[in-house]
């Protein structure tokens, strides 16, 4: 056990990882989600309010005459994603706290991008009739201000609120939607962070993302028009069977969002081994399907 730094800080080599892994999830934050630092183990089921359809009626004397109810969606908490590093002792003596932290920045975008490639293949247009989405455009190899409006008038003809729209694509046709010269005039856009940063914040009324993992899944998936009702995600921590045996076992919880990663440390004399582990439990399902228009690549 001397090969192991007394000086390493498990809080800030998690808390590094939870950065990473919190930046690059970014896009989950458009969906309906439940993040909690509660440990649970896995399998274990989460129910997740969803309003929608409410309607208003004229009063006919009575305060009981429902518009709508709350539905909910249960998920079950039973995807474990995990990104292991191991140091032997040769490497560990030559290793600092500043270059485990580098690892662990690495595993939390690894980890981040695992998660959503799971929750991203949620959506196609082939699953059971009740749990499909449908798809607005296809053969796409480039998209235009055009693209934008259909996916957004596909997104209004089901009545989806306006507010809280997102735009989500592929690198090909974000690039592609930067090539629009419209975008990259700031006094028509009203900012430079297109020409500036190569980034789009809005258009038409949507948040707009560039997905590097956008996954083509079996139906060739490039870009989707997305409301937070579209999907759910519930993230947790899983609970340990024996904590006291890791030398540190913790859960990072970031304050704002809510997320959560499970961070493990333990050392194997056998192999001369130092194993350092993220780990993220989660759920996810379709909600509202009409919630979301999905457009194909060629």
């Amino acid at each position: 056990m001397a090969t192991i730094n007394s000086a390493l800080n498990d809080k800030l080599i998690a808390q590094a990882a939870l950065e990473s892994f919190n930046a690059d999830l970014e896009p989950l934050s458009i969906f309906t989600t439940s993040y909690s630092n509660e440990v649970v183990r896995r399998g274990a089921s989460v129910e997740i309010p969803l309003i929608a359809n409410l309607t208003a009626t004229t009063f006919a004397d009575s305060y009981e005459a429902d518009g709508g109810t709350m539905n909910k969606v249960t998920i079950n908490v039973d995807t474990h994603k995990i990104v292991t590093v191991s140091l032997s002792d040769t490497e560990y003596s030559k290793s600092s706290v500043a270059e485990i932290t580098k690892f662990a920045t690495q595993q939390g975008r690894a980890l981040a991008q695992s998660v959503l490639t799971s929750f991203y293949n949620l959506f196609v247009t082939t699953a059971g009739s009740a749990a499909q989405f449908s798809a607005t455009l296809t053969n796409l190899s480039a998209f235009t201000i055009t693209n934008a409006r259909a996916l957004r008038k596909a997104l209004s003809d089901e009545k989806v609120p306006l507010v809280g729209r997102a735009l989500i694509l592929n690198t090909s046709l974000y690039d592609s939607l930067l090539s629009q010269s419209g975008l990259l005039d700031a006094s028509a856009f009203g900012s430079r962070d297109a020409i500036a940063e190569g980034r789009v914040p809005r258009i038409l009324g949507m948040a707009a993302y560039e997905s590097l993992i956008l996954p083509t899944n079996s139906i060739t998936l490039a870009a989707m028009a997305v409301h937070p009702n579209a999907a759910v995600i519930a993230v947790r921590a899983l609970e340990p069977q024996a904590p006291s045996e890791y030398l540190a076992s913790t859960v990072v919880t970031d304050p704002q969002s809510g997320l959560t990663l499970d961070y493990r440390r333990h050392y194997n004399p056998s192999s001369g081994k130092h194993f350092v582990s993220f780990s993220c439990m989660f759920g996810c399902s379709r909600a509202i399907t009409g919630a979301a228009k999905l457009a194909l690549g060629a």
